[in-house]
């Protein structure tokens, strides 16, 4: 009997949603609110999700306040 080793997806969600803005055409609801980083975003996942097959997914986001990103390089 094997034992299948579990795969773990970790994500930069916050630069995948920032990537995504910028590369795609304004994109927005019928009331104004965007959502093209948001749609972007869900296709990144969805794509990497059925090529990948993971068992868990994990989508990390910074925090607003400053990180050590924003300590080591003022312009982050």
């Amino acid at each position: 009997m094997t034992t299948r080793t579990k795969k773990l997806l970790i994500i930069d969600a916050n630069a995948l949603v920032h990537r995504t803005f910028h590369a795609l055409p304004p994109l927005s609801t019928q009331d104004g609110r965007p959502v093209g980083a948001l749609y972007g975003l869900a296709n990144v996942l969805i794509k990497v999700l059925k090529q990948e097959h993971p068992d868990y997914v994990i989508a990390a986001f910074d925090t607003p306040e400053p990180t050590f990103r924003k300590k080591m390089f003022i312009d982050y």
